[in-house]
């Protein structure tokens, strides 16, 4: 039988946010700050997801939620909303190993690659979803279709790059130059 849903639309945004919360199966970043696989090499050189997409929500924005005028809540958005196409093609951004794929709570269809070192990259609200935990997919696979599942107000792609357990600002992570002078050096010195 269906709940009946309160007249107050605060207490039914409630409702509807803690039902999403009871559908997480998996937790990212409880996850992510525990693992890492470890490579030969870090060869990180990530490619966009959506090709030609455009931003709709920057990494790091404050957002509010208002209904009917009336603040809901407030969060700092930890990843960039891609929009093109209904269903457009998601790639992977670099090699890696599939940890996660399915639904997940708010986030919907969701999938977590492990690209070694702590670094992961994270893709919300797929309307499918071509891979499973376990697969290794290679970097500019497609591996789902951007979507509307979970709590979201249309079609589009919430991605997201963490670093043991921390998301960062994937903006300096697709900068090769960045790459190369602030992260690479940490994992290769000359020998004297």
């Amino acid at each position: 039988m269906e709940e009946k849903m309160p007249d107050d639309p605060k207490k039914r945004y409630e409702i509807i946010i803690k039902k999403f919360a009871e559908k997480k199966v998996f937790n990212v970043y409880e996850y992510t700050s525990k693992n890492q696989s470890m490579r030969k090499e870090l060869s990180f050189y990530p490619i966009k997801p959506i090709k030609d997409a455009h931003i709709t929500s920057d990494f790091g924005v404050k957002r509010n939620f208002f209904l009917n005028k009336k603040l809901m809540r407030s969060s700092f958005h930890l990843g960039i909303d891609y929009v093109k196409d209904k269903n457009s093609e998601i790639v992977a951004i670099e090699s890696g190993t599939v940890i996660f794929a399915g639904y997940n709570g708010m986030s919907g269809n969701f999938i977590l690659i492990d690209h070694g070192f702590g670094i992961f990259s994270s893709y919300s609200h797929c309307s499918k979803i071509y891979v499973n935990a376990g697969d290794i997919v290679e970097k500019g696979k497609i591996i789902a279709l951007s979507g509307q599942t979970g709590y979201s107000t249309g079609d589009h792609l919430h991605f997201s790059i963490i670093v043991n357990g921390i998301p960062v600002n994937p903006h300096e992570w697709f900068d090769e130059e960045w790459l190369k002078t602030s992260i690479l050096p940490a994992f290769y010195t000359e020998e004297v």
